[in-house]
């Protein structure tokens, strides 16, 4: 076990404007039994999967979405012009709801421990943050923000004197992990190895699926996982495209930092198509270039590395419009190796939504 989500809870966002909890809490039923993770705390088993299933309008994609910023604001507060663009949409059917906070709070499980974090953001500005150590019967408050005032406890060492470097508008946590903290480092690692993917961001993974087929990685399980799901070219050649370095001149600093992080490397990926021979029975090769797969072909190729890779580190994965582009029986695939306790043998966990019925 890694990197779990226990509880996600958010209020005035978008269509939302109640507190929502998405619990991955396990009850006592038997029929779970399946799909159930023990962690190191008593009587503590969270889910492997977690379907949001309903029309469009209900709501689904804004849980996710609301999942999305909280990662995205964390991990990009000390990024000024993604901190000074973020725009908070407020629930907008309540008269006076863009004067309350938009409210994020998370449980989340690293290595074996527990951490509750939350934070609130009115009108562009931070007015609350904390953060708990959740140990077995109790918890330990770490620090608690009111606006800026910022009680730091004797515990969270790393917390005492950076009161004075956070600014209004960015979270306490991540100015501490800019300044080399080791707990709020393994958080802010916590929140980069949430994967959320949705219907307009899932090509921009399709690089991932490639670098890990070149190294080899995950022991040619991607390779596997292809051919799992009758996808109908039997093999692929990726092969590197340089950025130029001159292009580096032209970007805004913030924008440097962001390419160091997300890498800038990107692949030319063609797939193999066997073709039988019109007299005989000798076989050749056609290349296709992989934009010119079908939209389903191309968003499992995306997505594929991502699955793979939350599976063998045990990373939290989420699939906005799971059935998008994809066939049922790939959906039921992906589902399947979730709650698989030979394949998901390291805790990971995945949450989807869908207009699908029944999976």
């Amino acid at each position: 076990m890694f990197y779990m989500i226990v509880k996600f809870s958010f209020s005035n966002y978008k269509s939302v404007y109640k507190t929502i909890d998405l619990s991955f809490v396990a009850e006592s039923l038997k029929q779970l039994e399946g799909n159930t993770i023990q962690t190191s705390y008593p009587k503590l088993y969270l889910l492997k999967s977690i379907g949001l299933f309903g029309r469009n309008g209900t709501g689904k994609s804004n849980i996710v979405k609301a999942l999305m910023l909280m990662k995205d604001f964390v991990l990009e507060s000390g990024v000024d012009s993604i901190r000074h663009n973020l725009k908070i949409d407020n629930y907008k059917l309540a008269k006076g709801a863009a004067d309350h906070p938009t409210i994020f709070k998370i449980q989340f499980i690293i290595n074996g421990t527990m951490f509750h974090y939350g934070f609130e953001l009115n009108r562009g500005k931070v007015r609350r943050e904390y953060l708990d150590l959740v140990m077995k019967t109790t918890s330990k408050n770490y620090f608690n923000r009111i606006d800026q005032d910022i009680e730091v406890a004797n515990s969270f060492h790393e917390g005492h004197g950076k009161s004075e470097f956070v600014k209004d508008d960015s979270l306490f946590l991540s100015t501490v992990a800019q300044l080399r903290g080791n707990v709020s480092n393994s958080i802010l690692e916590w929140f980069n190895k949430l994967t959320v993917i949705t219907d307009t961001n899932y090509l921009s993974f399709t690089g991932k699926s490639a670098k890990i087929i070149r190294e080899n990685r995950y022991q040619g399980y991607l390779e596997t996982l292809l051919k799992a799901v009758n996808i109908d070219f039997h093999n692929v050649e990726i092969n590197p495209v340089n950025i130029n370095e001159n292009l580096s001149q032209l970007i805004s600093e913030d924008l440097k930092i962001l390419v160091k992080k997300y890498g800038s490397e990107q692949y030319k990926i063609l797939t193999k198509h066997r073709v039988a021979e019109e007299h005989g029975d000798m076989e050749s090769v056609v290349d296709f270039d992989l934009n010119e797969e079908s939209a389903g072909t191309q968003k499992f190729f995306a997505i594929a590395g991502v699955l793979l890779e939350s599976l063998y580190e045990g990373t939290p994965l989420i699939i906005d419009e799971l059935d998008s582009k994809l066939h049922i029986d790939i959906i039921r695939f992906i589902i399947g190796v979730f709650n698989n306790t030979s394949i998901n043998r390291h805790g990971s966990q995945l949450l989807f939504s869908t207009h699908v019925q029944e999976v």
